[in-house]
């Protein structure tokens, strides 16, 4: 073998070894863009979300125009608090890629954390004409317009839902129809499915979505009790499950700032005495 072959060999070697580690280098040295985006997966998976970040930004560095990257960002943004910034990444994605704004029903529940509540039932409307029968997106709009005009035009403008077939979401919509109490949503999910992860995911989802329409309702005692419920004892490995988690660090930092205004002895707003 001459000289020449045993550097391509070895060449060839570390490339392999490159690639396999998921770390494939640009001309430069430095990862690419596949790779960047490979680090920021396994980061965020552990829940090292700013430096899942810090990944995406060198990758967007690398293409400018990645939409998709843009998204991923975006959830990132949203996973790590920064709400705000989700939705300028969320914005970003929409104008690269146009025809996925009414499938963006994320956009629509970071517009409901900052108070743009108008925009979030405008959001959500629109991802009912892509997603006819998701419970999950008329509870959002429920939400958004509660926040807006109440909860009795709420109810009134709830979108219609037929076919829901997940099996926690028929009890949760009649309940945001005011046609079954939190207790009912809650016997009915821990009595759902025939495997213990179909029960505990059913339970996660019923202590969600009782503890938002305790919240719409302007009881955010209860509200913070089913959420740290859905957080701490049903955690979900999807993205309602940062959902949940984002709600309850905004609930303890808004409960914090009240206690610093509040008199000693001054009971918080929708809390019990």
């Amino acid at each position: 073998m001459s000289r020449t072959d045993r550097l391509s060999l070895v060449a060839g070697f570390a490339a392999i070894l490159c690639a396999a580690a998921g770390h494939c280098c640009a001309d430069d040295g430095e990862p690419s863009p596949e790779a960047r985006r490979d680090r920021a997966a396994t980061q965020a998976s552990q829940g090292r979300f700013e430096q899942a970040i810090e990944e995406v930004n060198r990758l967007l560095k690398l293409r400018p125009d990645d939409a998709e990257a843009y998204q991923f960002r975006g959830e990132l943004q949203f996973k790590a608090g920064h709400i705000s910034a989700s939705i300028q990444d969320f914005d970003q994605f929409l104008e690269l890629r146009p025809e996925r704004l009414p499938h963006h029903w994320q956009r629509g529940i970071s517009y409901y954390y900052v108070s743009q509540h108008q925009r979030g039932a405008h959001q959500f409307e629109l991802h009912q004409r892509v997603n006819p029968q998701d419970v999950e997106n008329a509870v959002w709009h429920y939400l958004c317009k509660a926040k807006l005009e109440g909860v009795d035009r709420a109810r009134a403008a709830l979108i219609n839902i037929t076919s829901d077939r997940r099996p926690w979401a028929p009890i949760v919509y009649r309940m945001y129809q005011g046609r079954a109490t939190p207790e009912q949503v809650l016997t009915e999910a821990g009595q759902a499915g025939r495997m213990e992860s179909e029960r505990r995911d059913s339970l996660f989802y019923a202590h969600l979505y009782v503890g938002l329409f305790h919240e719409a309702a302007g009881r955010s005692q209860q509200a913070r009790e089913h959420i740290e419920i859905a957080v701490q004892k049903y955690p979900s490995p999807h993205y309602m499950g940062d959902v949940a988690r984002i709600d309850l660090q905004l609930r303890k930092v808004n409960d914090k700032a009240l206690d610093a205004l509040a008199p000693a002895g001054t009971a918080k707003p929708g809390s019990r005495q």
